[in-house]
Formats: C-alpha cells, structure tokens, sequence
C-alpha cells in the first residue's frame, strides 16, 4: 500500500503546485491588463488582431488602466475594403468596476469628444443565416447605468444622408435586470430647431412602458429631403403613450408645415393567458408624408381601423380590418392558425381607376396599377384550402410592358404549418410589349400559364405546367432544391411560324416543336439533353453542356428541302456537328452530306463537306475538304487555315468543278488585309455560275494577285475573255491587265477594254477605261460609244495628305437623255471624309448639283433645277410624265444612320393617267424628311381646275411600318369631266376630302372621310338625272362607311346610298339603295315612279348578292315612231314565253363576255299590282303584275311579268279591245310587250298582236277565214272589200299602216293637215258609200274646235273646253237647228 500512494500523493503535489501557477499567472494578468496601461493595450492588440479581417479592421489608439475607474481611449477607427469609414475620438469612461460584483455596469458619465461617419461600410461576403431560438421572458443579463453621456460633435457624412449632417447628442440610460429607462436629446449643430427627443421607461415586470418621442425639422430638413417631400417642408412627428402593458395606449400625429396631417391612436391590450391584441385607428391625410413612389397609395383620406390579437402559439386573429384610401378600399377578417382551424379572408378593391404603385429598381423602376386582389384562408393548418387572385391593369418593368394581368391560385389540403401541399396557380396576360424586338415575337399576347406549384420541403416542383399564347405553347416540368440551389425539369414547346424571325418564318409552315431536359446547377453549371427540334423543314436533336467555362455540345440535324433556304437548290441535307473544351476555342468537328441536290436545273451527287480544327477568332484553324459531282462533272474543294504570329494563313486554296480550276495560297495579316494569288481557269462559267445559283455564260482566266506591305492593299489584276454574260448583262472580248498599288488611294495604271457591253436590251461599244499614274496622280479616262453617239469622261486622282479627284469630263446622251458635266467638278478626300464641291451635271434640259462631304458623317446638299419629269419615262414608259423637277436634299447623320431633308417642287406635272380623264397639268410640292427609322412628308398638290390637295404625316420604314398620315383636299368633279362624257355622263360638282391613316403598312386604319356635292349627274343615253347629291364616306378603321348619300331626280324624289364596305381582302359590303318616289323618265320610253330598297351584301371582289324589293307606282310605257336601236341588252332567261318573245329576246341578245372578276348574285322582285300603261300607236292598256330577277349579273334569270288588265286599240274609228297582254323585260330593261286585240268585220274573225321590244314592236294581222293582211285590215276599218274603198279610204288605209308599223309621219293625211293648219282630218264611208269629212284644230292647249260634214247630219260644230280637274264643257250645234251641250267628267284608267 506504501508503494502505491506514495507515487498518488506525489501526483496530488504536482496537479496543486501547476494549479497554483496557474492562478498566480492569472491574478498577474489580471493585475497588468486591469491596471497597467501597458498591459490594457497589449490586451486591445491582441483582440483587434483576432477580430481583424480583409473586409474588416478596428484600429484603437492608446488606452489607460480600465480598472482604475477612469478609464480613456485615445481613438477607435473601424475601416473596411475601402478604408476608414468611422472615426471616435478622445473617449472617456468614468466608472465604478465594483459595481460589476453587483452584476451591474455603472458609469457616472460616458464622453467622446468627436465621432465622424464618413460613409456607409462597403458590402461584404453574404454570411450563412444563423438559426434563431425561441426567446424567453425579456431580461438582460447584467444591468447597465450611465447617468450621464454626451456626444457634443457627431458628424454624419453626405455619403449617408446627401448632405453634410453635425449633430450633438446627451441623455442617460438606466437597464437594470428588467427594466430598461432611456433619454436621448439629438440636436443638429447648425440648425437649433432639428432635433430628436425621446424618453421610453419600459418595465415588463411592472407592468408598463411609457414613451414620449418627438421628431422635428424645419424646411429642408434631412427626413424632408430622404423621402423627397415636394419642397421638403418643415417636419413634426410624435407619439406619446403610457400605462400598462395590459391596457396601454398611445397616439401618433403629424405635421408639415404647421399643419396638421392626421392622428392614429394606438392601443394595447394583454390578458392573463398572454394574448395580446392591438389597435390601430385614426385619419388623416397622410400622401405628403409617403415617399413619391408610394405616394398613390394613401392619396386623398387615409382612415384605418384595424384591431387584431397575437396569441403566444402564434395565432393572429383579425378583429377589425378596414383600410381607405383615395385609391384603394382593404377590408380582412377572420384568423390565421399555423397550429390550428383557420378562416382568414382579405380583400383591396381600386376605389375608382387601377391603384398605380413604383418601386425602384436601381435606376429603373417597377411600376403597377392594380385593380383587385384577394385571399381566403380556411380549415385546419394541416388541412388547408387556399384561393387567391389579383388583377393588375398594368406592369412595367424595364423590359416589358404588360397590360391586363390576373393571377389566380387555389390549394387543397395544404399544409401551412410546414408549409407543402399543392397550389394550382393560372397567370393570364392580355397584352405584352417587348424592350427586346429580337423577342417579341416569342412571347406575345395573349398568354395564359397553368402551373400546378408543389412544395414539400425545399423542394418546389411544377407538374405539367401549360404555357398559351399567341405564338407559343407547350408544357413544362420544373424541379428546384431551395437548399442547393439547383434546377432541373423537361420542356416541351410549340412555336407558331410567326413567332419566329421573319427569315425563318417565310420558310416554314405549321409549328417547329422544341423539346428537351434541362439542368441549371447553383454555380452556374447548365446542360440541355436530349434536346430536339422538329418542323417541315429542319429535324434536329443532341446535347448541350457549359460548365466552368468549358463546352461540351454534339448536334445532329437534317434539313428537309434546302429550296427554302435558297430558292436555286433543293433537295435534302444532313448537317453533324460536335464542340468541345473552352468555350472561347472550342476543337470543332462538322460535317454536311447530301446524296442528291438539285442545283439551278443540274443535280449535285454524293456531296461531303467537312470542316474540323479550333475555333478561336483571335487565332483560328481548320481543315476544309469536299467532294461530289455536279452535272456529271467531279467536284473537289480544299483548303487549309493555320494562324501564327497574328497572322492566318489560307494554304493549299484548290477547287475544281469539272474544267473549272482555281488554286492559291493567302495569308491574312493582323488587320485581315490580304496577301497572295489566286489563279483561276474558267472555261465553262455556265457550270461553275450553276452551282452558286446563279446563272453566268462564257469563260474567264487570269490571276490575281494581293499584297499588304505597309498595311495598304494592293492588287494586281490579269483577266481576259472572249464572251462573259450574267443574267441579262453580257461582254464580247473583255481585256484587264491592271495594277492598284493602292486601292484607297486609287493608285492604278492599266487598262481595262471591252468590246461591247450589252445589258437589258441596251448596247455599248468600244469600251475603254485608261488609268495612267504619273507621281502622285492618276488619270482615268473613260470612252465608249452608245446607240453609235460617244460617250466620254476624265478624272483626275492626286494623292497627298488628302486625295483630290477632279472631274474633268462627261459627256453623252444614254437612252436620248443629255447628260453632261456642267463645269469641273473637285472632290476631296481625307480621314474617310469626301468633300464635294462644283458637282454640277445637266440633265433633261435642266441641272443637277451636289456639294458638301460624305464620311462618317453626311453634309451634302444636292440641287435640282428644271429636270425633265420625262426623265422617268425612260425607266417607265406608260407613265407618261410631264413637267419639269425643281427643289433640293440636304443630307445628315452617318452613312450607318442617314438622314435627309427634302424640298421638291414638279411644275406643270402630268401623268398618262390624267391625261386620259382629261386632267390639266398640276403643281405638286412635297417637304419633309428621311430617318432611317420614317419619312415624313408635307405635300401639297394643285391645278387649274380648283383642285387642291394636301398630305402630311409619317410612313415608318421598320417593323410593322407605322403609318401616320393626314391627307385633306378639293376635288372639283370637273377634272373628270371628259372621262364622263366617254362613259356618256354629264357631272358637275366637287368632293372635299379629311382622311388619316394610322395603323401600319399591313393593316391600315382609315378615319375622317370624303364629303360629296353632286350639282348634277346626267346619264346621256337614258335621259335620267340626279341632282344636288350631298352625303358624306366616312373611313373608320378597315372600313368605308357611306352616310347617306342622297340625290334628286329631276322628275321627282329621291335615290339614297348607305352603308359600309371593307378595305381589306375581298371588299366585304353591306350597302343600301333607297328609292324614294323616284320619277324614272327617259323623255321617250318609260316613266315611272320607284319605292323600295336594294342591298348589296358580302365580297365586292367575290360573290356578292343584290337583293331587295321594288314598287313601281303609275308606269308609262310609249311605243315609239321609231327609237335608233342603240341601246344594249343584258342576257335574260324568259320562263314560259311565247316562242315570239323568246326569238325577238335571242335576237337582241349581246355577245357573251368573260374576264369578270366577280358575279354578283340576284334577288330582286319588282310589284306593279296595276297602272301599268303603255299607250302609243293606238295602244292604251294597263297592266299589273310582279317580276323577279335572280340568277347572277353574268346569267339572270326573270321570271313573272305584267299582265293585262284592261286595254284598247285605236285605229282610225275603230276601238279594239285587247284579249290578252303581258309585258317583260330584256336588254337594257327594255320592255318586251305581247298584246292581242280580237273583233269581227261581217263574217271575218280578226286578231291584231303586237310582238317585241317597246321601242319597235311587230304587228301581225290574222284573220278567219284567213285574208291578205290588206283586205284584213279593209275588213276592221271599212267593213267591206279593199277593192271596193274610194281614193280617199285607200289614203286612210295607208295612214293606219303607218300608224301600226311607226312609219315616217309622211302620208297624205298629214301633209293635207300640215298645209291647211289644221291638227285634224278626218274621212269616212258608211256602208251605202255615203262620205263624210271632219276638220278639227286646238285653238289653244284647252279649247278644240271641230266641223264635220255629212250626207245625212249636214253641217255640224262641236266644240270642247277642258276646264281642268277633268271636267270638259262640250257643246254642238247643226245647220239642220238642232243643238246640245253639257259638262262631262273623264278619266282615264
């Protein structure tokens, strides 16, 4: 046992002494760091050291014993990346240390002389959030006593606030355990009145908290000016509250300007169980005070009424929740619950318009006007359902402008209390406008996104969401790890033609689907795999992966017709290529084959092109090979690229496409400037032109030869050929042997000839181009001879610090427009500026100059005088141009970016057109300016005639080409007076016009309209007119709408025009023809009275229909002497007419036309129930009926027609009456009449017709038993044999002939009247053969006189008086005594 604790007794000793030693260090350290001023500082080295990092450093001066009570600091500075930025000087701590056995710091007084803040500390690295525990009851860990502290020069930077900001600062803490006791006097140094004062003595233990704190600040104020107040104004805002904490209160006011804003009363309330409810309530006008972003907010009264209760789980429950505002109402009720039943609702409604907000975003700003918004909250937190929406009229953000945006979401059974469950959210979009054009087209309204959204953890994943829009859609899965930040999913997308670029939309057709998986990882790491893109044209698919720089990429594709990428080839191709390693150099490998192309008629076989090597642009390589064999003739190609030393080398250049060779080596020096030759060997141009597409004849060989040396470039050309033709240009025994030393200084020698030069249609010959080099000038001459007139011209090119180009000669008259250099000419040429100066040429009779400089700038000013409009003609032969071009351009911005304004002036102009409607010549007049983006334009065009026509406003030259355009004019309808008469029309009138058209060159919008004022409209041929035709075409939109257009006739009512017709596509119409009463009169054929209305409905260019009903009220038909048989027919189709009326309609039938663009379709239907009358020739009759006209304008169908009602036919003394009648209607409408009267002579049957068109009908006279038509019509008028009729009944005979056939008016009757002055004569026999002769004559348009002597009556007067309203006074008295009269009432029917 003595062997076993002596060693333990030792150990004891040992542990005992080191613990001793380990006191006594401690009590020394704490003797010289507490009171030694030696030890105090090696101890502050020692932390800051420990503390101190690259973003991070506090420097403290000299410090004194902390232990002693009086404790200094000389000064602490605290520094950052960017240096010092705080600065506290002279800091004295009076103290007690033994109070902290107490477990309380005590101080007496804490100063510091000066304290500087020179600015914000810089950012730093993001730190790792740090978890939060719950807390307990509040309670300090020691308690804290400065009776006094006092900062007397605290000085803010501008850097902080904007402004310099000296402030001084006193008051006194007290914290103890669990109470906290605080005052704080802030006062700025320069300005007494901005200060800060507040007192809070809080007591949790107690029970209470009361506060007292009270900012104030004059007129441009530091509060004022940080949440830019308009005018900054004085500032005033307190809150004063006290009394415990289970039932405190308190109010909140302010004031700008002396003027109070508003008051919020504040309210606490705790129970026994630790529920604590607080309440808001109050009003105000509070918008001054918000910061101008927010100020929209709480514009005009602001009223708040808001109560709610926390609960120590975490519950919230809503008892009161009103906020108004100007702008917006929110109302919220209910509870939230993460532990429990929930049943929260809340609701913000816009007041009047969308609420506007803006929040900053750097430089730029969010801004959104919102219309509605809304959440409901209900069932357990475990158990959840969730809805939401909002409306917002707009969003703006710097990249887009969307308009019409509503969000809504719904979840079920969703878990809030650890947040998961699914939400099923749909955002639709009305309207989107892009920043970025390049993506315009992809993302275009309207769109709509369903996303079923779940959480679970940190997890968010979206399951099928769809995407539709206007030119996309499609679905995608989405999966994204909050944790670490990485992203994963599968994309499937469908692109409408017109979403992509132009270039790519004009080659497919139907949709190109893109579909892939994606990953994006959280340093940036992205993959696309399996990736595939599909449409009628391309089928493409591989992977793609960019990671830390590095690339990793292989694509295959086929391209399924390449007659869509160049219209001269066709046929399909397969493309592969493979990318890897850094993504600024990648190793490349790509390849191209075809098995078979079809190249401008000739076939392109087995084709293989490669290419593989390194694709860095600062130094390039590559191997370049292909091979195939087009239009049976081999075909090879290669070249190899290698870079060195800054320079890229093309070695190895050999081609060969049957009999056509080239070969070369060249090498691009650092500034890409050529050197080396190229030789080539083109005896079959057609071949090698063919395969580029293009179509060439001929042959070409020669070399040439490149050079660099002293960084200009220079060329050597050797070419000859016997025949060279390019489309429709072609050269005869072409000779080139010329040298440039220096091509942008002209430095040239050699010669260039041409045999002859033929070029649509047009020949020149003996072409010769000198340039001789003498020192530092060159001089070009140019002749040629053209339609055998020579053509000649000389420059001289004189290089020194500038190059100057004197225009010495031109000379010529091409196409038989003199064209000829007025005077010498200068252009200079320095820093890539040209300075032209004396650039005057004559052409057309007049002059043409140009000064000023072209570079990288424009200042040209070019002047027009007196140029034949004929000029034009050359280029367009039917424009028929006339007059002469006067006026000037003026040139600006850069050769990238011109702009120009122009002022022309065309006097005396005329155009082929115009002439042609008998126009007279015009002045036209146009200013305005070019952009490169528009042209806008103020033009004035007049004549003459009173014509006056003005145009100004904009065409935009991108995208969809805006137009922006007033055009208002004068057009006197006598400018169109002669094209009228052709058409056989008489006008008189004008037309004001006030049209704009907005929209774009696609899809113009038309507004303002086309006043019309008609005098008179006279159709020649059918002897109607119209009269004051006033109405207005208004334009609105794509559509041209007639407001009533009204004109009358000269005989009586009206026709009205309305309606509208579209200006896009076929011409959709919907137009009306009203008739009126509307007196139709041709002065010799027809006369009648229309009411009704027609319609023209659908394409004008297509197939539109002509409907409508027609009433004709009293009709005149009068059969005619004789009418010139001049008027056309239209094609009728007459259903169940007399093989008469079908032969006479064949033959007025016109020829058969064809070129019509359109038919118009018809179904119309024209009632005349009755007075329907047609007199003339005997004919008195009256008719009624209904006829209908369908089919087409091209082949018209009529069916029904008017038929007999009464009727009679006066021939000589005899009175038929007609037994059958019916009229219809062919050629130009021309009535077609079928009459027949029947009566009896004796024993003979007699029948008379009439047959044919009104303006010549036939007469046919038949009879039974049958007779000679003379003996028949002796039989109606004498009762008796022809053979038997005196001189005098054969003269009437004849007269009745005339009558019935519309003869000449020459027979022996009418030239007996016409010598005795008399209008009547009259001779019959009765059956015993005794005559008797009747002399009457119309003393004026009322009274008629009339003798008649007879055999048996003798001698007897008659007289008729109409004494109007058709009432006639007749009276008679005979030689034989005997007398009467009487008043008598007739109509006709």
């Amino acid at each position: 046992m003595k062997y076993v604790t002596a060693p333990l007794l030792f150990a004891l000793r040992l542990i005992a002494v080191l613990l001793g030693v380990l006191v006594l260090v401690a009590v020394v350290a704490f003797v010289l760091v507490g009171y030694t001023g030696f030890g105090a500082n090696f101890a502050v080295q020692q932390v800051t050291k420990r503390i101190a990092s690259p973003d991070f450093a506090v420097h403290v001066g000299r410090v004194s014993a902390p232990l002693t009570g009086y404790f200094t600091v000389e000064s602490v500075t605290v520094s950052d990346s960017e240096g010092p930025y705080v600065d506290v000087q002279d800091i004295v701590l009076d103290w007690s240390p033994l109070a902290l056995f107490s477990g309380k710091f005590s101080a007496e007084n804490l100063t510091a002389q000066s304290i500087e803040m020179k600015r914000l500390p810089a950012p730093g690295p993001e730190k790792a959030d740090t978890a939060t525990k719950e807390s307990g009851p509040f309670s300090l860990p020691i308690g804290i006593e400065i009776s006094h502290f006092g900062f007397p020069a605290i000085d803010i930077g501008a850097p902080v606030l904007g402004e310099d900001y000296p402030l001084s600062a006193e008051g006194h803490v007290d914290a103890v355990k669990d109470r906290i006791s605080v005052a704080l006097d802030a006062t700025h140094r320069a300005r007494p009145n901005t200060y800060v004062k507040a007192t809070v003595d809080y007591a949790p233990a107690d029970n209470r908290m009361d506060i007292s704190a009270e900012v104030n600040e004059p007129e441009g104020g530091i509060v004022a000016t940080l949440i830019k107040l308009p005018g900054a104004p004085a500032l005033n805002i307190k809150l004063d509250g006290n009394g415990p904490l289970s039932d405190w209160s308190g109010t909140l006011t302010a004031a700008l300007s002396g003027d109070t804003l508003g008051t919020i009363d504040i309210d606490h309330q705790l129970d026994a169980d630790g529920n604590r409810t607080v309440a808001l309530s109050g009003s105000g006008q509070f918008a001054p005070l918000a910061p101008e972003d927010f100020r929209s907010l709480v514009e005009g009264t602001t009223n708040l009424d808001v109560s709610a209760t926390l609960a120590p789980s975490g519950r919230v429950a809503i008892n009161r929740g009103t906020v108004t505002t100007g702008g917006f109402s929110l109302q919220a009720s209910g509870a939230y619950d993460p532990k429990g039943t929930n049943d929260l609702t809340a609701t913000l409604a816009a007041t009047d318009e969308p609420v506007p907000f803006a929040w900053p975003l750097g430089e730029d700003q969010l801004s959104l006007a919102m219309t509605s918004a809304a959440v409901t909250l209900s069932g357990d937190a475990q158990n959840a359902d969730i809805t939401a929406s909002a409306k917002l009229a707009r969003l703006t953000v710097p990249q887009a402008d969307v308009s019409d945006v509503a969000l809504d979401v719904k979840g079920t059974g969703f878990n809030i209390t650890e947040r998961s469950g699914t939400l099923d959210t749909t955002l639709s979009v009305g309207g989107i406008v892009l920043d970025n054009e390049a993506i315009s087209p992809f993302v275009r309204a309207p769109v709509t996104i369903k996303a079923p959204v779940t959480l679970a953890g940190s997890q968010i994943t979206l399951d099928k969401a769809t995407l539709e829009s206007g030119a996309i859609g499609g679905t995608v899965d989405l999966a994204y790890d909050t944790a670490d930040g990485g992203l994963n999913g599968h994309a499937k997308l469908f692109l409408a033609p017109d979403a992509l670029p132009t270039a790519a939309a004009n080659m497919i057709s139907g949709t190109t689907r893109v579909e892939s998986d994606f990953a994006l990882a959280a340093g940036g790491a992205i993959s696309l795999s399996g990736l595939e893109v599909e449409n009628d044209l391309v089928n493409a698919s591989g992977d793609v992966a960019l990671s830390d720089g590095s690339l990793d990429a292989s694509l295959k594709a086929v391209v399924a017709d390449l007659a869509r990428l160049a219209p001269q080839v066709s046929g399909k191709a397969e493309l592969s290529l493979d990318a890897k390693g850094d993504v600024t150099k990648p190793d490349i490998d790509a390849k191209v084959t075809a098995d078979a192309l079809q190249i401008t008629g000739e076939t392109l076989e087995n084709f293989v092109l490669t290419l593989s090597g390194k694709a860095d642009m600062a130094a390039p390589e590559a191997t370049l090979s292909a091979s195939g064999n087009y239009a049976g003739q081999p075909l090879t190609l290669a070249a190899d690229v290698a870079s060195s030393d800054g320079a890229i080398a093309i070695s190895g250049i050999d081609g060969k496409v049957g009999a056509n060779t080239l070969s070369g080596d060249l090498t691009l020096n650092g500034e890409f400037l050529p050197a080396g030759g190229i030789s080539f060997d083109f005896p079959d141009l057609k071949l090698l032109a063919g395969l580029a597409g293009q179509q060439a004849s001929g042959s070409l060989k020669g070399r040439v030869e490149l050079d660099n040396d002293g960084g200009k470039l220079g060329l050597s050309l050797d070419a000859s050929s016997d025949r060279l033709g390019f489309a429709t240009v072609s050269a005869e025994n072409l000779d080139a042997d010329v040298t440039v030393a220096d091509i942008a200084e002209l430095k040239a020698s050699g010669k260039i000839a041409v045999g002859t030069l033929n070029a649509s249609g047009q020949s020149v010959s003996n072409i010769a181009l000198t340039a001789r080099n003498d020192g530092n000038s060159t001089t070009f001459d140019l002749a040629a001879r053209y339609q055998d007139k020579p053509i000649e011209a000389e420059a001289v090119v004189t290089r020194g610090d500038t190059i100057e180009i004197d225009l010495q000669r031109l000379s010529g008259s091409p196409m038989a427009v003199d064209l000829r250099l007025a005077q010498p000419g200068h252009v200079s040429i320095a820093n890539g500026t040209a300075n032209l100066s004396n650039i005057r040429l004559g052409i057309g009779g007049g002059t043409v100059s140009a000064s000023g400089s072209v570079g990288n700038t424009l200042n040209l000013a070019i002047d027009i005088n007196g140029v034949s409009a004929a000029v034009a003609n050359l280029f367009v032969p039917s424009l028929g141009a006339e007059g002469t071009v006067s006026g000037t351009v003026r040139t600006s911005g850069s050769l990238a970016n011109p702009a120009a304004d122009y002022d022309l002036t065309w006097n005396n102009g005329n155009l082929a057109q115009n002439r042609q409607l008998g126009g007279p010549s015009f002045t036209l007049s146009a200013s305005g300016r070019y952009d490169g983006n528009q042209v806008t334009t103020d033009a004035t065009m007049n004549n003459g005639s009173g014509m006056t026509v003005t145009a100004n406003g904009s065409v935009g030259l991108t995208g969809n080409m805006p137009l922006d355009l007033a055009v208002r004019g004068q057009l006197p309808l006598s400018m169109v007076s002669a094209a009228a008469a052709n058409a056989g029309f008489v006008l008189s009138g004008s037309a004001t016009g006030d049209i704009t058209v907005g929209g774009s060159a696609k899809s113009p919008q038309l507004s303002g309209g086309v006043d019309v004022n008609i005098t008179s409209l006279t159709d020649i041929r059918r002897g109607i007119t119209l009269n004051d035709i006033r109405g207005r075409v208004a334009l609105a939109g794509d559509r041209v709408t007639i407001d009533g257009i009204t004109g009358r006739l000269s005989g009586g009512g009206t026709i009205t025009i309305k309606g509208n017709v579209g200006i896009t596509g076929d011409f959709p119409a919907a137009l009306q023809v009203v008739a009126d009463n509307a007196v139709i009169n041709d002065g010799t054929l027809l006369s009648t009275t229309v009411n009704g209305t027609l319609s023209l409905d659908g394409p004008v260019l297509g197939s539109p229909r002509l409907s409508g009903r027609l009433a004709l009220g009293r009709t005149a038909i009068t059969i005619p002497e004789r009418l010139p048989a001049s008027i056309s027919d239209i094609n009728i189709v007459h259903e169940n007419a007399s093989a008469a009326v079908l032969a006479q309609a064949k033959a007025l039938a016109p020829q058969e036309t064809t070129g019509a663009r359109s038919s118009i379709a018809l179904d119309i239907t024209i009632d005349a129930p009755n007075a329907i009358f047609v007199r003339g020739r005997g004919v008195d009759a009256e008719l009624g009926g209904s006829i209908r006209v369908a089919g087409t304008t091209q082949n018209p169908v009529v069916s029904g027609g008017f038929d007999l009602i009464r009727g009679r036919l006066s021939l000589l003394n005899r009175r038929l009456d007609f037994s059958r009648g019916r009229i219809t209607f062919g050629g130009a409408l021309v009535p077609i009449i079928d009459l027949q009267a029947q009566t009896s002579a004796g024993s003979t049957a007699i029948s008379i017709t009439l047959e044919g068109v009104a303006s010549d009908p036939q007469v046919q006279l038949s009879s039974t038993p049958p007779l000679p038509q003379d003996e028949i019509l002796a039989q109606l008028l004498f009762n008796q044999s022809s053979s038997r009729l005196s001189a005098l009944q054969i003269a009437q005979l004849a007269d009745a002939v005339l009558q019935l056939t519309g003869g000449t008016d020459q027979s022996l009757f009418s030239a007996v009247r016409n010598a005795l002055g008399i209008d009547n004569l009259d001779l019959s026999t009765d059956d015993a053969g005794n005559t008797s002769v009747s002399v009457g004559k119309y003393l004026n348009n009322n009274t008629y006189v009339e003798v008649e002597q007879s055999r048996d009556t003798g001698t007897q007067a008659n007289i008729n008086i109409d004494i109007g309203r058709n009432f006639i006074l007749k009276g008679s008295a005979g030689s034989r005594g005997e007398t009467s009269g009487g008043i008598f009432y007739e109509r006709e029917y």
